[in-house]
């Protein structure tokens, strides 16, 4: 083997080299939450009497692919048992992205972890995006799997479309809709006009 054919070897071995691990960096790993901003007003009174409770609550936290996670509530308390885990109450929600729309999340209550942003809400709970409106019972948000599930008494509508299931689970990043039942038995109604 003549030292040309070698030298071409080895450019290609590095090239793809190269190629993958730049893939692998920039492509292959999972988000990570660089920052959360913390404001929230505590009232004269709760300081007075030691309550955990505070209002007008608002976290924001944003990753490495620049989406932001906003949640505000009304009021809050600061479960004694653990402390990472806040119960909300009146909660408002934003997921915006940078290339997609903006899904909004309303709720009577939910339990936000501060530590991983992950979060459950709960009773009356509804979420908007685009043209989609989505009721429930729960909805829980997964950070680590992007993943946002929608379970008990769903009600989806869009446009002309109605459909009801035990479970829809939304990918936070491709927005892409997963509609499943519980029961293998029973199937998915779906009404509309067309």
């Amino acid at each position: 083997m003549n030292k040309k054919t070698l030298f071409q070897l080895v450019l290609i071995f590095f090239l793809i080299l190269i190629v993958f691990l730049f893939y692998k960096i920039f492509f292959v790993t999972k988000p990570q939450i660089q920052e959360t901003k913390i404001e929230s007003e505590i009232t004269d009174l709760n300081k007075e009497l030691g309550s955990n409770i505070i209002e007008n609550l608002k976290y924001s936290s944003e990753d490495i692919f620049g989406n932001i996670y906003t949640i505000q509530a009304k009021s809050a308390e600061i479960a004694s048992k653990d402390e990472q885990v806040i119960k909300l109450i009146e909660v408002e929600s934003t997921i915006d992205s940078e290339n997609q729309e903006t899904i909004y999340i309303y709720s009577n209550y939910a339990d936000y972890n501060r530590i991983n942003n992950n979060t459950v809400f709960s009773e009356k709970v509804k979420i908007e995006y685009d043209r989609h409106l989505i009721n429930s019972d729960v909805i829980v948000l997964d950070f680590k799997k992007n993943l946002i599930e929608i379970l008990e008494n769903v009600h989806y509508m869009s446009l002309n479309t109605e459909i009801f299931a035990d479970k829809i689970e939304i990918d936070i990043i491709s927005k892409k809709l997963k509609l499943s039942m519980n029961n293998k038995s029973k199937e998915i109604l779906v009404k509309g006009k067309y």
